[in-house]
């Protein structure tokens, strides 16, 4: 059985001792994306990037800062945004922020 696939995960639980800048790892697979979880340090961001493929990215616990090139939005618990492809952007935490990302299989969390 894939990893994460019939059994209850717990993202905070998940991602609580985490003490990295940023952390991005796969939690399961469905058809063919990644669900990943990231827990990432108040202040640190990702840079500037796009992807091949649609992203999800959904906060689960924090603030996530989403900049685009026309805009900035910001995320908070419970909240979802969907990035197209193609759409640069970078996300930078407003405070330790847990986030699910749901993409494509063969994405680079940093972008492709």
């Amino acid at each position: 059985m894939p990893q994460g696939q019939l059994q209850k995960l717990d993202a905070i639980e998940l991602t609580k001792d985490i003490q990295d800048d940023w952390r991005n790892f796969e939690v399961c697979r469905i058809n063919d994306h990644a669900v990943r979880l990231s827990a990432v340090r108040e202040g640190f961001g990702v840079d500037w990037h796009s992807h091949h493929r649609d992203e999800l990215l959904y906060v689960v616990q924090g603030r996530l800062i989403v900049e685009l090139e026309d805009r900035t939005e910001q995320l908070v618990s419970g909240q979802m945004m969907a990035v197209p492809q193609g759409v640069r952007h970078r996300t930078t935490a407003g405070e330790r922020t847990v986030c699910l990302n749901i993409e494509h299989a063969g994405s680079s969390p940093q972008g492709d």
